[in-house]
């Protein structure tokens, strides 16, 4: 059974605005166009260029790379794969331009001197993208996850899952999928805490919904195997960034076996009740 059904309860977020017109000007002198690309997939790059310019103006990028530094401690030589999910419709709406720079200006894209992290492979998925937006992202020299994994996507290498303001049952997948080795894997997007906070039944009455699509990410954090570092931050693009978080998982093969529940004899799919119209 699955976590969540096919394609259903991807997120757009945020408040959309018109992007300028392309001309030359609107780039930062380290980021180019790729000669492919054609009209309204100018504009959205130039989009992201100005966006780029507003976020390496404020303090945001730099107290996230504090952030980053202070929290990941990897070693100058690891090199990370990196998963992208549910981006959001980026030629639409501000947050997701914000939310797309952040993540290419971490893995050099746009600013190479502003990089903070050295990366190999690169993919993304998102149902809602159009054509021209995925076009966009193939020019970053990012790859197309061509169907939906429900994000059970196991790793054997270094990734880095980003995936802000993503639905609780898709982060639940990644680490359900990962379980047998999480010390693989780090997660930036919403707070594990937070999510927990709304389903914990001192705090409300939750649904057998609210349980299910967050068992594995109650089951990391209750045996201790889970790191989270809260991001603080006062950008002024309100929603672009509230409630990020890093989260890091500690080696745990003798320490904490995957849930019964999520046994499925040999197969990659969660056991858990399949649940009409499900949110993630």
């Amino acid at each position: 059974m699955s976590a969540f059904r096919r394609g259903e309860g991807w997120k757009t977020i945020g408040a959309g605005h018109k992007p300028r017109k392309w001309s030359p000007e609107n780039f930062p002198c380290s980021c180019h166009v790729n000669d492919k690309l054609i009209g309204k997939e100018q504009e959205l790059v130039a989009l992201l260029a100005q966006r780029t310019r507003h976020i390496l103006s404020s303090n945001l990028y730099r107290d996230f790379k504090l952030f980053w530094q202070r929290t990941l401690r990897c070693r100058t030589d690891q090199v990370f794969d990196v998963v992208v999910y549910g981006i959001g419709r980026f030629g639409e709406f501000r947050n997701a331009q914000y939310q797309l720079v952040l993540v290419l200006l971490l893995m050099g894209k746009l600013e190479p001197e502003h990089k903070l992290i050295d990366v190999q492979n690169v993919y993304f998925f998102d149902p809602l993208l159009s054509e021209q937006e995925s076009r966009v992202l193939d020019s970053f020299g990012m790859k197309r996850i061509e169907e939906n994994e429900e994000g059970k996507r196991r790793v054997n290498r270094l990734t880095l899952f980003y995936m802000p303001h993503c639905g609780r049952a898709l982060y639940n997948n990644v680490i359900w999928a990962n379980w047998d080795s999480l010390e693989n894997i780090c997660i930036l997007g919403n707070s594990f805490e937070g999510y927990l906070d709304r389903i914990r039944p001192t705090k409300r009455a939750h649904s057998d919904r609210d349980v299910e699509t967050g068992i594995c990410i109650a089951e990391a954090v209750q045996a201790g195997i889970v790191n989270e570092f809260q991001f603080v931050n006062d950008f002024g693009v309100i929603g672009a960034f509230n409630d990020l978080a890093l989260h890091r998982f500690k080696n745990f093969a003798n320490q904490t076996a995957r849930p019964a529940e999520y046994i499925a004899d040999g197969t990659c799919e969660a056991i858990i009740p399949k649940i009409k119209n499900l949110v993630i």
